[in-house]
């Protein structure tokens, strides 16, 4: 046992090495923190930021970006960690916005310019290009069916090269593209 930090509602964690990004909330409170992971007997906060929705449930690091979903308001966000110091929250995207389906986002994939979201209740893979972290956009969406992909309850996803491997209640793995 090393170092130890006691945050609100944990629900996700990455680390680049020297830094720790968690997301956390509880009654419509959290957000993202930063710790300085630099001596692991003690770590120490060095930066966080609310966002509106009370804390993200999945996360994953890109260079000086997190991308972020939220299962129970149905959203994807993206943090800027270039200043560990000082989050930010560039943008949100909401169920429907410019035809994106989010309904229960909650597991999320990067490839390339293109971010993969379990979107499980609305039982579907939501593709959203982020080219431009600051200005993401949806670009498509596979249902539960379409050509034959098994996504009821679709929880997790996972990348490797050009494919997108998703698991969902069906008691299955799924091999998208």
């Amino acid at each position: 046992h090393e170092g130890k930090i006691s945050l609100t509602g944990p629900s996700d964690v990455v680390t680049d090495g020297i830094y720790c990004y968690v997301v956390h909330g509880s009654n419509f409170i959290g957000g993202l923190t930063i710790l300085n992971i630099s001596n692991p007997a003690l770590p120490v906060i060095a930066g966080f930021v609310l966002d509106d929705f009370g804390g993200p449930d999945r996360i994953v690091k890109v260079g000086d970006r997190i991308y972020a979903t939220q299962i129970a308001n149905s959203v994807f966000m993206v943090f800027d960690v270039s200043n560990p110091a000082a989050p930010t929250v560039l943008v949100t995207i909401v169920n429907g916005y410019g035809g994106a389906v989010l309904d229960g986002a909650d597991g999320i994939a990067i490839v390339g310019d293109h971010a993969y979201i379990a979107a499980s209740g609305a039982d579907a893979l939501e593709i959203i290009n982020i080219s431009d972290p600051a200005v993401p956009y949806h670009v498509g969406t596979v249902f539960d069916g379409d050509n034959g992909a098994v996504l009821s309850g679709i929880r997790g996803v996972a990348a490797a090269g050009e494919y997108i491997y998703v698991c969902s209640d069906t008691n299955a793995i799924e091999v998208i593209f």
